[in-house]
């Protein structure tokens, strides 16, 4: 008798095979498992980039509008901006520490943006004695003859919609800082110096000036011969030193400004507090003492202040905030790394190095370290109270372990970058310039907020 025909749909052990058609999978099976392996794969790369996502997304719906504005994000490509070094301001006295022209950068506005300017004053600390402003005399810090031709800029300085909403298609200026003194002093007699190099065998002589306040002038006059005398809003900004030096300026900004124009400042990292450091030393009061000395800038202080207290101590912002007039912005974090080694803990007031470790990562403070750290963000808040409570001033106070944070991309407007209830530096400054009332955003303390890296 012939052998019974295996089934077709059982193997020889009888067990009955995975349904096929045709023995094979067909064109509709392998097109349902890819198109859900492109799904997961899709829908699992989306979660892991939705902030890049949902940046892409916002430039394509506003890349029309970015186009009629002079710029298209998508079609936006980042640019170096060329230095104008100022050679007619030379024979008005007008020159950084070594004699050399000022300089800056511009970076020309475009669409909605070409009437409205922003400048930006760099920062770099102060030079307290004569031997020190020859030894940036030397640098970029003190002559136009070492800055670079050309320069990038970044966060509120970016050309770029995407990282700067409110202000990329303004004409962006950035201020080279080459005098030492918050671009605030002004010494008419030149003082001529001989110097031994570090090696003792040789010496250098220069002539170093003290010219901060017709550096500001000059650049302030060429640039309103630019454009900027028909400007519709103004805005002055400054990191650290420069921070300081537009609290001093910002009223004087607001005067050469046409008069119908919406003119703003922003101090970031300029908030120097006055306090004495963990051994009791007055050591930025010192410092701030020599500089206004030394630069002869007490004169250009307002007697409101100068009246009432040492002349020296009216360079510190917590005095000349109450006397400014225009609206202004604090951009500041409450724990400044800058302040901690050079205010609160310099080397002076800590020969053994027992806060080295605190210092370089607040993480590592002891308790009774981080008592006194605590104690400055205190102090900084009770000396910014007059501005908090203006009705038409600003600020993003954060809990971040940095100093500047206004001209880099990610801390400016970065999905990474620091963000006080969920808004970022970015968006609480352009909130508050398009408006007539207060933004203050303060933050919790240390060690609250995640997003301070």
């Amino acid at each position: 008798m012939a052998p019974l025909a295996q089934s077709k749909d059982k193997d020889a052990k009888g067990f009955r095979r995975p349904f096929q058609r045709g023995g094979t999978w067909g064109s509709v099976e392998y097109s349902v498992v890819l198109g859900a392996l492109i799904t997961i794969v899709a829908t699992v790369w989306i979660a892991q980039n939705f902030e890049q996502v949902w940046t892409i997304w916002r430039a394509e719906q506003t890349a029309e509008e970015l186009v009629d504005d002079g710029i298209s994000n998508l079609g936006w490509k980042d640019h170096t901006v060329q230095i104008t070094r100022l050679e007619s301001a030379v024979e008005l006295g007008a020159v950084c520490l070594d004699g050399s022209p000022p300089a800056y950068y511009l970076d020309r506005g475009s669409g909605k943006g070409a009437d409205k300017w922003i400048v930006h004053l760099e920062g770099g600390g102060w030079c307290r004695t004569a031997a020190e402003c020859l030894d940036r005399a030397f640098t970029q810090l003190g002559s136009s003859r070492y800055m670079p031709d050309e320069i990038y800029l970044g966060g509120m300085m970016s050309s770029n919609p995407a990282v700067n909403p409110d202000f990329y298609n303004w004409n962006r200026v950035k201020f080279k800082y080459c005098d030492g003194g918050s671009f605030f002093g002004e010494v008419n007699e030149a003082l001529t110096m001989t110097q031994s190099m570090a090696n003792h065998h040789s010496e250098r002589t220069a002539t170093v000036y003290y010219r901060g306040m017709r550096v500001w002038n000059a650049v302030m006059t060429d640039l309103l011969a630019k454009g900027m005398e028909n400007a519709t809003k103004g805005f002055l900004a400054g990191c650290s030193a420069g921070g300081l030096a537009s609290t001093l300026q910002c009223d004087n900004f607001k005067n050469v400004m046409p008069e119908k124009a919406t003119v703003k400042c922003l101090s970031d990292a300029g908030f120097f507090v006055h306090m004495p450091d963990i051994k009791g030393q007055d050591s930025i009061e010192s410092l701030y003492r020599d500089v206004v000395t030394l630069q002869n800038i007490t004169e250009r202080l307002p007697e409101s202040c100068t009246s009432v207290r040492d002349p020296s101590l009216c360079i510190f912002p917590t005095y000349r905030l109450s006397t400014i007039t225009t609206p202004f912005f604090m951009l500041n974090p409450a724990y400044d790394n800058w302040q901690f080694y050079n205010v609160l803990i310099p080397s002076s007031a800590d020969p053994s190095f027992d806060w080295e470790s605190c210092k370089s990562n607040l993480a590592l403070c002891t308790e009774g370290q981080m008592e006194l750290v605590q104690g400055f963000r205190d102090v900084l808040l009770n000396q910014l109270k007059d501005l908090i409570t203006n009705p038409k001033d600003g600020a993003f106070i954060n809990s971040c372990y940095t100093h500047c944070q206004s001209e880099q991309d990610w801390s400016w407007s970065g999905a990474d970058g620091p963000k006080i209830n969920g808004k970022s530096i970015s968006q609480v400054v352009g909130e508050w310039f398009n408006d007539d009332t207060a933004h203050i955003v303060v933050d919790c303390a240390y060690p609250c907020n995640p997003t301070c890296h």
